[in-house]
């Protein structure tokens, strides 16, 4: 698959683009709103957005990240159902955003809670539990540990690698996740097991 090259490109979400979007397609209702946290280079939202076309995406980041949704958006275009970039920022006590819809039938992250501390991680998850109506779901892929365990070495070697660059980031343990989660009217329905020993969380709001 070809890119342009004067655009920001990240090799891993043009791997893991695919894989997202078959879960996507089972998990996403015919008409509803998206909101993506952390878009990063902004390909998933692209992407995404033109294959799912009855999809409202929103799409959300740190300010210094825009400018790769407004550059792509200039050489690509963007289609009408993309809107953004709007300013998502999760510090230790909550998460900062100007978005002018407070509710959607889903939110969707891409290799964030392992960049980010616990304590933003924390804010994240009750937003995420906060800002999704009844019966919404909430997707979150990446590596995860699951009852102390990696599921790779290649994992431990990465989870390693983050702790030396900075002490506040690592891979997440799904048990934290679902705990806080729960206490937000949040379970888990299924869980995906994707390439390169990463998988996709999908927990579901409970009905009002």
């Amino acid at each position: 698959m070809t890119f342009n090259l004067s655009l920001p490109h990240s090799p891993a979400c043009e791997r893991n683009q695919d894989p997202i979007k078959e879960v996507l397609e089972k998990e996403l209702g015919p008409q509803q709103n998206l909101l993506e946290v952390g878009f990063g280079t902004a390909q998933h939202a692209f992407y995404f957005s033109r294959f799912f076309p009855q999809v409202t995406y929103f799409a959300g980041d740190r300010e210094q990240a825009h400018i790769n949704f407004l550059q792509r958006s200039q050489v690509l275009g963007a289609p009408d159902n993309l809107k953004g970039p709007y300013q998502i920022t999760a510090t230790d006590e909550t998460v900062l955003h100007n978005l002018d819809i407070k509710s959607f039938d889903t939110i969707y992250t891409a290799n964030t809670l392992h960049i980010m501390s616990w304590k933003e991680s924390l804010s994240f998850l009750k937003f995420g539990g906060d800002h999704l109506k009844s019966g919404g779901k909430l997707l979150i892929y990446g590596p995860f540990v699951f009852e102390g365990k990696f599921t790779s070495e290649s994992n431990k070697s990465f989870d390693e690698s983050l702790r030396l660059s900075d002490p506040r980031m690592g891979i997440r343990s799904f048990e934290e996740i679902e705990e806080v989660l729960q206490r937000k009217g949040l379970s888990l329905i299924r869980k995906y097991d994707l390439p390169a020993n990463n998988q996709m969380l999908v927990f579901q709001k409970e009905e009002s």
